[in-house]
């Protein structure tokens, strides 16, 4: 985190906005390999955050630095910090980019402020003695019924349209860049798993044979 060389009244400042902060219903569904929650859409959070920052003297402000997303909060004070979460290098489309920033958006936006705004599924899998998911490195994918049905429509359309990209490199003999394709994604596991679960089975194989394949 870089910040500005003082933060007495940015601190004091938050501090106070923190206590006022309403709880912020989670009216959105996801899922992460088996365990469903629910979380609270960036539209919400800034609705519910933003009247008392302004109240404080504060504001955060978000926006793309070649490679990162950039999110600082200021005080009118003239102190800030700021934050910064890696983007991909390329897209295959506008819309892929448009997901990712609007993903890493709300992370960032709810990590510079100190809340939380949806169920911690990898801590209560750390309870129960299990092992939070690891996305595409078990390669192990088989049609789970229901599975990314809860994803958001846009995501749903981009991991669609993601699988016809790899399906079109496999045919082009170019599986381990579907591969790659893929890793650069860092998807959940539930939208890994709605993925591969529209690609068909020669697809899905190719594209697990290439994780052995020399670089």
């Amino acid at each position: 985190m870089k910040t500005s060389p003082t933060q007495f009244e940015l601190i004091k400042a938050l501090h106070a906005a923190q206590q006022e902060f309403p709880k912020i219903e989670k009216t959105k569904d996801g899922q992460a390999g088996n365990r469903k929650f629910k979380y609270a859409p960036l539209e919400a959070i800034k609705d519910a955050c933003e009247p008392i920052l302004w109240k404080y003297g504060l504001i955060v402000t978000q926006g793309p630095d070649a490679h990162l997303l950039e999110t600082r909060l200021d005080h009118i004070s003239g102190e800030w910090r700021e934050i910064a979460m890696p983007m991909d290098k390329e897209f295959p489309s506008d819309q892929s980019y448009g997901i990712a920033f609007s993903y890493r958006r709300r992370y960032s936006y709810q990590g510079i402020l100190g809340i939380v705004t949806e169920e911690d599924i990898d801590g209560n899998a750390r309870k129960r003695g299990e092992k939070p998911d690891e996305g595409i490195k078990s390669m192990r994918h088989t049609a789970r019924g229901g599975i990314g049905d809860d994803l958001p429509e846009d995501w749903k359309i981009y991991l669609k349209d993601l699988a016809d990209d790899c399906s079109a490199l496999v045919k082009s003999g170019k599986a381990r860049a579907a591969y790659e394709r893929i890793l650069e994604d860092k998807l959940e596991a539930d939208q890994e798993t709605f993925l591969f679960d529209h690609m068909d089975a020669p697809t899905r194989s190719a594209i697990k044979a290439a994780k052995t394949q020399p670089t």
